[in-house]
């Protein structure tokens, strides 16, 4: 019997990652989309072969038998929308960040553990082969005992004047690249070395807050450019930007330095996908890892929600996140939150089950 779904969020990324990835799973129906702008989401559902459009999730909530939910919509929408699914006994899937922070990501990580539902959230970078190879290259010890990391997620796109967007609007967001791509940076160092932060000093600034909306000139009142330093429970120190206005040579990477060599990974969706090693006292060569063309990443991720809701093996070997892995990315994003309005350094408040 086809696992039966419905998308809640008619923007992008339903239609670049959650529609396309579970289309792709093994039985699975996609039965419902919901968008608050009725046109638009007809116009999407129609595109993509979705038969039911609805503009309140909780009519759809009401109305459809379902197994699953995926949730692609504003981030102060998340908790609110996944709890009330949870507590009707249906299985969830929520884009990242989990919440606007970590007290609501908490109150999803209670809810999911007492309804016993499966509860994914969108950490696409898991499912790269980079990723999971460098997990394994950590975790046999090849670059020895790690005492340094540095954290890349960087891009220029927001030195351009673009439409202001939801993402632009801290009340809908809880902030800028912090939230959506700092967000990514945190679990992926925690993915592949297994490791907490413990400690961070944070800077943040808006450097272009100049946006469009209605043809009018309007300011975001959120981050842009971050940069860190860290400390963890593995007494590694570390270094971390996390910028939508800076072009830098780190691009999307993560650098772990060991006292046996270095690793470094380089990635992105469906364009990157490497893996390097450096032995102590050598230079940097190229691990071989398989490559898969396009964004099969977010496939693989959506995959793996649909294989567990129906109790089988994924065809993935990476490990999903969790609402828990969401919820200590966003003990992270507040204590980055907390020190850089405090211009101090900020303990992070790691979560425990």
């Amino acid at each position: 019997m086809a696992v039966r779904v419905a998308v809640v969020g008619a923007g992008y990324w339903s239609e670049e990652c959650h529609v396309p990835g579970l289309k792709e799973a093994k039985d699975t129906e996609v039965i419902a989309l919901v968008g608050r702008k009725k046109e638009s989401a007809q116009k999407q559902a129609q595109r993509l072969g979705i038969s039911k459009v609805y503009q309140d999730y909780k009519e759809m909530l009401s109305n459809e038998s379902l197994d699953a939910i995926t949730i692609t919509t504003p981030n102060n929408s998340h908790k609110e929308i996944a709890i009330a699914a949870m507590e009707k006994g249906i299985h969830v899937f929520c884009e990242k960040p989990l919440a606007l922070n970590a007290s609501e990501a908490q109150e999803m990580v209670n809810v999911a553990l007492q309804s016993e539902v499966v509860n994914h959230v969108g950490f696409t970078f898991r499912f790269l082969q980079s990723a999971i190879k460098a997990r394994e290259v950590v975790s046999d010890g090849l670059i020895g005992e790690i005492f340094h990391a540095r954290l890349w997620a960087e891009n220029d796109s927001g030195l351009f004047v673009g439409p202001l967007l939801w993402r632009d609007k801290k009340k809908l967001s809880g902030s800028g690249q912090l939230a959506d791509m700092g967000s990514h940076i945190f679990d992926l160092y925690r993915y592949v070395t297994g490791d907490e932060f413990s400690v961070v000093y944070a800077h943040s600034m808006t450097v272009n807050p100049q946006r469009q909306n209605g043809g009018k000139d309007v300011l975001m009142n959120v981050d842009d450019f971050n940069s860190l330093i860290f400390e963890t429970k593995n007494q590694v120190s570390g270094i971390a930007v996390a910028s939508r206005v800076t072009r830098g040579l780190g691009g999307w990477s993560i650098e772990l330095f060991g006292k046996k060599g270095a690793l470094r990974l380089v990635y992105s969706r469906g364009l990157k996908d490497e893996l390097w090693y450096a032995p102590k006292g050598e230079e940097y060569r190229l691990i071989g890892v398989p490559y898969i063309p396009g964004d099969f990443a977010m496939l693989h991720m959506m995959e793996a929600f649909v294989a567990e809701v129906k109790g089988e093996k994924s065809l993935s070997n990476a490990t999903p996140a969790t609402f828990f892995d969401g919820l200590l990315a966003q003990d992270m994003i507040d204590a980055c939150l907390r020190s850089a309005k405090t211009t101090s350094s900020a303990r992070v408040n790691v979560s425990v089950r």
